[in-house]
């Protein structure tokens, strides 16, 4: 056998063994996806929840949707850190349990973090667009946040 050839399989062989260690370590590394606590009740409200839903609760609740891509080794390990951390940082599933004063913080920050484009994540709306939080649906959260929990985001939208 030459040169060239070895280097084809143990190159092969390389690649074999790195993907089969990574599936493994996904299986350990990687967390149940959606612990079985939901969201029951109402945020702000049903049409406003709805926007939540559709932007913030795969990575701020316990009903993350599973994608294509959520099963890929290395990204599925990266996603569920991510989502661990977007969870302990802000977990609509136990929104419940929050005393009120921690409700009404929560919102203002992340009406915030919309305004200032932090939220919903950038790489989060590339792969789904129907996410991205709009002028007109930021104009109704905060109106719905003032009327629910007279909360206002301290920072004014930058267009």
């Amino acid at each position: 056998m030459n040169l060239k050839n070895k280097w084809v399989i143990y190159s092969i062989g390389g690649i074999v063994l790195v993907w089969g260690v990574s599936l493994i370590a996904a299986k350990i590394l990687v967390p149940e996806w959606n612990p079985p606590k939901r969201h029951t009740g109402f945020i702000l409200n049903e049409e406003a929840d709805a926007i939540l839903k559709q932007s913030c609760f795969d990575c701020h609740s316990n009903e993350t949707k599973s994608y294509w891509y959520n099963k890929m080794p290395v990204i599925s390990v990266l996603l569920a850190r991510h989502i661990q951390e977007g969870r302990k940082e802000l977990n609509f599933s136990e929104w419940e349990k929050r005393p009120e004063s921690k409700k009404k913080k929560a919102i203002r920050k992340s009406l915030e973090e919309i305004i200032e484009g932090e939220m919903p994540l950038p790489p989060y709306i590339f792969m789904h667009p129907e996410a991205k939080i709009d002028g007109n649906k930021l104009e109704f959260l905060k109106k719905i946040a003032k009327t629910k929990w007279d909360v206002e985001p301290e920072l004014e939208e930058q267009y």
